[in-house]
């Protein structure tokens, strides 16, 4: 997000944007999980959004709880729509099991995730 004062910085909730963005050292992390998509040669149409700017429109959305179609544009995350389609097909592609399986265990060998017993619903 560049210095421009019409871009939205911080949400209704006093969350700002930049916290919601996904850093560096977890984009290396869930770039590799992601499928490839290859664009069409006989009807290309218009290029596709970039991954990491459509996770930043998922994670804003869950975030804030805004609905989809509401995600700014003035963000450059894409439309909702798009982040919407983006999160449908790496649900189906199980892109976020994956994650899920991978996060845990690396922080499980750094020693960074505490093991606590589950709870007991009553």
């Amino acid at each position: 997000m560049e210095d421009n004062p019409a871009v939205v910085s911080e949400t209704a909730t006093g969350v700002q944007v930049n916290d919601l963005k996904v850093s560096d050292a977890l984009w290396d992390r869930i770039r590799p999980l992601l499928p490839v998509v290859q664009r069409r040669r006989r009807w290309p149409g218009r290029k596709r959004m970039d991954d990491r700017a459509c996770l930043n429109g998922i994670v804003f959305v869950l975030a804030t709880g805004i609905g989809w179609e509401r995600l700014p544009q003035q963000l450059g995350y894409g439309s909702g729509m798009t982040s919407w389609h983006r999160l449908r097909d790496w649900q189906a592609a199980g892109v976020w099991h994956r994650l899920h399986a991978l996060l845990p265990a690396e922080l499980r060998a750094a020693g960074r995730l505490e093991e606590t017993a589950p709870r007991q619903l009553r």
